[in-house]
């Protein structure tokens, strides 16, 4: 057996455990960063291949360890409405009911593992440290999904565009440079937007000197940007 930890562009303290067997391997994970409590196995999944979808047995709970993970919904009239973004690190799948509430995409080539949700359960029967983590995740998912609710309710299209920049920014490296792996679609889904409303906010921006565009999905916010985002989140 051979422990392998990565970095950079993986989760953050994501373990694998490789197990050979005839001659094969198969890399495992904890769903934990300080236990080995639950493993599961590694899969990859390219652009737009769907993970697990609406409505099916919520059999399984998946961790991002390489790329992004879109989930959504589709609506009656048949637009998308895109609920959150998962980045390396985050968890998604824990349902509270029997069936996942949404679909679930890799927006990039990603590499997710899932995990049995009766081992979960199990696990945090027995351990308080287990279940203690797992409320950590939950919590956090549930303050991913406030913080779009309140996204949306913003009166205007800017601010929305504003706002997910920012937030794209503190969930990253907080540098101020946002490297978009979604597309312009994915973010007008996700903001109840139409793409012609983002890029025309995106050009106004730029025109403004609150961000610069280095390519179509490379941006770099400048102080007076950065200053109007976090401005508009606090109030």
């Amino acid at each position: 057996m051979r422990k392998l930890t990565f970095d950079g562009n993986w989760a953050v303290g994501a373990t694998l455990i490789v197990h050979s067997h005839n001659g094969t391997s198969a890399a495992k994970v904890g769903l934990l960063d300080s236990s080995r409590a639950v493993l599961g196995f590694v899969s990859i999944y390219q652009p737009d291949q769907e993970i697990c979808g609406e409505g099916e047995a919520a059999e399984r709970v998946y961790k991002v360890l390489r790329g992004v993970v879109r989930t959504y919904k589709l609506l009656d009239d048949g637009r998308r409405q895109i609920a959150a973004f998962y980045f390396p690190g985050e968890v998604f799948g824990l349902e509270l009911a029997d069936h996942y509430g949404t679909t679930a995409e890799a927006v990039v080539t990603s590499h997710v593992a899932s995990f049995q949700r009766q081992e979960i359960a199990d696990a945090a029967s027995r351990s308080i440290d287990v279940a203690h983590e797992l409320w950590t995740c939950t919590a956090k998912n549930l303050h991913l999904a406030e913080g779009h609710l309140l996204l949306l309710g913003r009166k205007t299209a800017e601010e929305r565009v504003e706002a997910f920049l920012d937030e794209m920014n503190q969930r990253g490296r907080r540098t101020g440079h946002v490297k978009l792996s979604m597309t312009r679609r994915d973010i007008a889904d996700y903001l109840g937007l139409t793409i012609e409303t983002v890029s025309r906010i995106l050009h106004l921006m730029r025109k403004q000197g609150r961000l610069q565009l280095s390519g179509a999905r490379n941006i770099e916010l400048t102080p007076l940007g950065r200053s109007a985002a976090s401005t508009l989140l606090a109030s």
